[in-house]
Parts: C-alpha cells; structure tokens; sequence
C-alpha cells in the first residue's frame, strides 16, 4: 500500500514540475536588437539577419550576420555536434552578448536557419 501512495505521490509532483516549467517557458521573452551596440553585455538576446561569413575552427563557428540594416554582427557557435551552415543562409540566433577586446559578440546558444 506504502508503493503505491508513493508512486502517486512521485506522479503529481512530476507534473506539478513539468507544469511549472512550461509556464515559466512561456514567460520568458528574449529581447530582440537590432545592433549589439544597443545590448547590454551578459544579456540574452535574439537577433536575425543573413550569414555574410563563416569560420570553422575545430569546434568553434565564427560567423558575421548581417541584419536588416547594413550592420554586421559577430557570433561564436562553441558546437561538439556537426553544425551544417552555409553563407548567405537566414537564420535567427539567441544566445548572450559579451565582450572580447572592446567589442560587444553573441555567444550563440542556439541558431535556427529561416
């Protein structure tokens, strides 16, 4: 009889879990910028734009994203998986601004291709 209420108990506290993550989900909005001269530093941002260059080093990806103004923008993908991206692909990358020899970069957590 003890299994059992146990089980129960382990059940409602797991969704209770997993319903509170989804909530907390859907209130979090990342700040879409247009420049990285407007971010914050430490900040997590959403920018789209079109990839205008792209460095593989081992496993590490530079990339420049052009917005839709004529400003680029740094990016650095720290990846253990294959990434399959091209020049002149739309993406959308969300990841946190930081900045490496006086100059603001993304950080890159995620990179979806539009």
């Amino acid at each position: 009889m003890q299994e059992k209420n146990l089980l129960r108990i382990a059940l409602l506290i797991t969704l209770l879990g997993l319903l509170l993550l989804f909530f907390y989900t859907q209130s979090v909005d990342l700040e879409t910028v247009e420049t990285l001269e407007t971010a914050e530093v430490e900040k997590e941002v959403e920018m789209e734009g079109v990839i205008s260059q792209l460095s593989v080093q081992d496993k590490v990806i530079f990339l420049k994203l052009e917005g839709k103004q004529t400003i680029t923008s740094d990016i650095i993908l720290f990846s253990s998986k294959p990434v399959y991206l091209q020049e002149g692909q739309h993406v959308s990358i969300s990841g946190q601004v930081e900045e490496y020899l006086g100059k603001k970069e993304i950080i890159a957590d995620e990179i979806i291709v539009r």
